[in-house]
């Protein structure tokens, strides 16, 4: 009989065997209800039986077979109890015994209290209904079949040993067919129970890997998202927004206004006038420069938020790349249209120049012909070098002993006593020397023009000095070009990186103009920081060491 339990149908349990670890949870707790159930039935019978309630006037009744059996079914049902609380048996074992008992101890107690009529066979119903809803249909079928015959025996036994004058076949068939609907209906009310279970299971698995790759997807995005509830708390902050807005990890269910100010201003500017300033605001807490696009959740105006932030510097490098590609096409135009021409009117002025019959006024127009061609053709090599830029090659560069040969570099080249040329440090920058990682030669070129521009406007001593820095918070690098010149007046202040932007006449007005694109090349910036009379501060901020950088060669 156990064999075939064995070899019922997979769908036999509510949570067969090679079920998840939940599901077999699951159908103890069921099992363990279920056996609840018995021991209360158990434990009325043999109450009844021992105060003799269960016995009429016919002689067919046995008192004692009814109590032994009662006290044998409770006290089974009990060490059944134990067994399902310690769950170190199989559970589609166990469950099959059960009902084996609830078989067994049943059809005694019809038999002992008068077969059928009694009205103790309708307990079968309950105790089969309960088991096939916990087994499948094959077994579910064998255990119908079993307590039919069960009773079908004790009505024969009743008319065999007590002579009883008419046995309840018919009430004994009836209950039979009952029991086999009972065992039917309630294995397809467990089918359906179980498929649902799985489907509804599926469907949680998928919401959740869904749910998962959502999330992985939104913490790996290269744009920081941003999600703040109605009431200005943040609910959600992928990688990149912590980075943008120098948050921490422990920065959920937390206030917007005291973490990043700036961007709760522009919440604030939305719900208020219904539209929020575009332009790219700079956030203390980070230092970076960031461009803030924000979508609502919902319709209405009191729902969460979603602030898409985009490291403005990624974008200009964006920018920049179509730009470059664009003025790439014009200077190869450029080279052949302008730079050919120009070396013959320089060379005929050269020419010219070296003529004995010059008067000297002449000499002095073939003079400035010469100058302004050479100009002219610095210019176009300039713009030759833009077009021409390649893909920043990035490196990791310790940045005061780097510093320290560039000094030397520089001062070799212009002849500049060392005392003219000083590199200062910051006591951030002196207790944690700064790293940076960028492409050496653009950094190198950045810092030329930047040094050649001070040592052409300074008019003291020092005439060039170099400090560098961390920005607080976050370790950001940064380091300052001072000179002692005049300043920068304060209408030039927002021209000076423009291209073509000069005050001088021999100034092609492009050197900070490649400063700076050189700088937005590698993720880093430059910003004029202060100026007045008594010189000018500018300020190359790097990449924090720890940002990533597409579009950079390691």
């Amino acid at each position: 009989m156990l064999a075939a339990f064995d070899q019922a149908s997979p769908a036999r349990a509510l949570s067969p065997e090679p079920g998840t670890p939940s599901q077999l949870r699951q159908a103890w707790r069921a099992l363990r209800l279920f056996n609840l159930y018995r021991l209360v039935i158990a434990g009325l019978l043999c109450v009844l039986g021992w105060q003799g309630q269960l016995f009429g006037e016919l002689d067919t009744t046995h008192p004692l077979l009814a109590r032994v059996t009662a006290g044998a079914y409770l006290a089974l049902t009990l060490l059944a109890q134990g067994v399902i609380e310690r769950r170190q048996r199989r559970f589609s074992r166990v469950v099959f015994l059960l009902a084996l008992l609830d078989i067994l101890a049943l059809s005694l107690m019809v038999h002992a209290t008068g077969g059928v009529g009694s009205g103790l066979a309708l307990l079968l119903l309950v105790a089969l209904a309960g088991t096939c809803l916990l087994t499948g249909g094959e077994t579910a079928a064998l255990l119908a079949a079993m307590a039919s015959v069960a009773l079908l025996l004790q009505e024969a036994l009743l008319r065999v040993t007590y002579r009883y004058p008419e046995p309840h076949y018919m009430q004994a068939g009836l209950l039979g067919i009952g029991l086999f609907a009972t065992a039917l209906l309630a294995h397809g009310l467990a089918r359906q129970v179980r498929e649902t279970e799985a489907l509804a299971t599926r469907r949680g698995l998928d919401l959740a890997n869904l749910a998962r790759l959502n999330a992985h997807i939104v913490s790996r995005m290269q744009s920081g998202i941003l999600v703040v509830s109605d009431s200005g708390v943040i609910r959600l902050a992928n990688d990149a927004a912590q980075a943008l807005l120098g948050l921490d990890e422990d920065c959920m269910d937390r206030p917007l206004a005291a973490l990043a100010p700036e961007i709760e201003a522009l919440r604030v500017a939305l719900l208020e006038r219904g539209e929020a300033p575009q332009a790219p605001l700079r956030v203390a807490r980070s230092d970076c420069e960031v461009t803030v696009g924000i979508t609502p959740v919902g319709p209405e105006n009191a729902s969460d938020l979603i602030f898409f932030l985009e490291d403005a510097g990624m974008v200009r490098q964006r920018a920049q790349a179509l730009k470059l590609a664009s003025l790439a096409r014009l200077t190869g135009s450029i080279a052949h249209e302008v730079r050919n021409p120009l070396g013959a009117i320089h060379h005929a002025a050269q020419l010219l120049g070296e003529s004995a019959s010059l008067d000297t006024e002449d000499a002095k127009l073939t003079a400035i012909i010469r100058e302004q061609s050479t100009r002219v053709n610095r210019i176009v090599e300039n713009v030759l070098s833009i077009g021409r830029r390649e893909r920043p090659r990035a490196e990791t560069i310790t940045l005061l002993p780097w510093l320290e040969h560039y000094r030397e570099e520089f001062c070799r080249r212009h002849q500049l006593p060392p005392e003219e040329f000083v590199l200062e440090l910051t006591p951030e920058a002196r207790e944690r020397p700064p790293t940076i990682r960028m492409d050496a030669s653009q950094l190198h070129q950045v810092l030329w023009n930047l040094s050649e521009n001070a040592l052409r406007h300074s008019r003291g001593n020092p005439r060039v000095r170099l400090r560098v820095g961390v920005v607080e918070r976050l370790g950001r690098p940064c380091l300052d070009v001072i000179d002692t010149g005049t300043g920068v007046a304060e209408a030039d202040h927002d021209a000076v990186f423009e291209p073509f932007f000069t005050r001088e006449v021999t100034g092609t007005g492009l050197g900070l103009y490649l400063a700076r694109e050189l700088c937005e090349l590698n993720q880093a910036s430059i910003s004029l920081l202060e100026t007045g009379p008594g010189g000018s501060t500018f300020r190359i901020r790097f990449p924090h060491p720890g940002r990533r950088r597409d579009g950079m060669e390691a």
